[in-house]
């Protein structure tokens, strides 16, 4: 997968969990306003600002967004439940500590729930965009291991099972070093 690729891939990874997050508030919001006295929505209004500043500070302290995660789909979805978690726990700790808003549970609960929907399928559309794109031959990289040793074949091995869109073509070494072959010629192609 391209550099350029992995970072719109996480720009839009971002942005599309901030505009998630905004959506299942306001839509909560809406939906049991008859909880929410007229003069409270200012409040609900400054908690929606610190849920997505909570949102992008957690989600980045904790490499959520990282390239080395978005490459990984378990990875990736592992750490959005970590960042989650926390996150409701500290949105939780914060509301309980400073009891500054009279806020509706009802409310929060369900944006704590409707929010991590929509994360679940922000990340199951996230795994059919990266599958869709890791068949395209232009966002592979092409690997050529030099040599023929014990770590060539560990490196192959490592590209056949965790290849982060890598496709191994093949190894270079003096035909006479070699004793054994892995592949045939075939799978090479």
């Amino acid at each position: 997968m391209n550099k350029q690729f992995r970072y719109y891939l996480q720009l839009v990874l971002v942005v599309l969990d901030i505009l998630m997050l905004n959506a299942v508030f306001l839509l909560v919001q809406f939906i049991l306003k008859e909880h929410i006295a007229d003069t409270e929505y200012r409040k609900y209004m400054e908690l929606l600002g610190i849920l997505n500043v909570s949102w992008l500070l957690l989600s980045f302290a904790g490499r959520t967004y990282a390239e080395h995660t978005i490459i990984n789909f378990e990875k990736f979805t592992k750490r959005s439940i970590q960042t989650f978690i926390t996150w409701m726990v500290a949105v939780l700790f914060y509301l309980s500590l400073l009891r500054r808003f009279e806020l509706s549970r009802s409310i929060i609960i369900a944006a704590f729930v409707s929010f991590a929907g929509t994360l679940i399928l922000n990340r199951l559309l996230y795994l059919g965009i990266y599958h869709h794109f890791r068949s395209k031959a232009n966002f592979q990289n092409r690997v050529l291991i030099i040599g023929y040793n014990a770590v060539a074949k560990r490196l192959e091995s490592y590209f056949d099972e965790e290849g982060y869109n890598s496709k191994l073509i093949g190894f270079t070494e003096d035909p006479k070093n070699v004793t054994e072959f892995t592949r045939s010629y075939r799978d090479w192609e």
